[in-house]
């Protein structure tokens, strides 16, 4: 679950596709800024709804290895200490033949 830029999250397609379907963003709330994931009160959170959920168009529920990513559009947000942007690499970064864990 991390950030591309303040209106796109990408996370697992399993995490939003429900029975085959994609879920309809009123189905949840994303919890932004969180660190204990079980405190609901958390002082520095922000929660929201996406308004868009895009899942790769050749994802399977049946088969979470391939293809298993989702971009979810929401209502922007002011980046602080606990909700910033992911670093990507760039062109100049090779990871191809590589292991690595997200």
């Amino acid at each position: 679950r991390l950030f591309l830029t303040e209106i796109l999250r990408f996370l697992a397609a399993h995490c939003v596709a429900k029975n085959k379907q994609k879920k309809k963003g009123t189905d949840f709330t994303i919890k932004l800024g969180v660190f204990n994931i079980l405190d609901w009160a958390e002082k520095n959170q922000i929660l929201t709804r996406p308004q868009k959920i895009d899942i790769h168009p050749t994802y399977n529920i049946n088969n979470r290895q391939e293809y298993d990513i989702a971009v979810l559009t929401i209502e922007a947000v002011q980046f602080t200490e606990y909700i910033y942007p992911v670093c990507l690499w760039t062109s100049d970064n090779s990871i191809e033949g590589e292991t690595g864990d997200v």
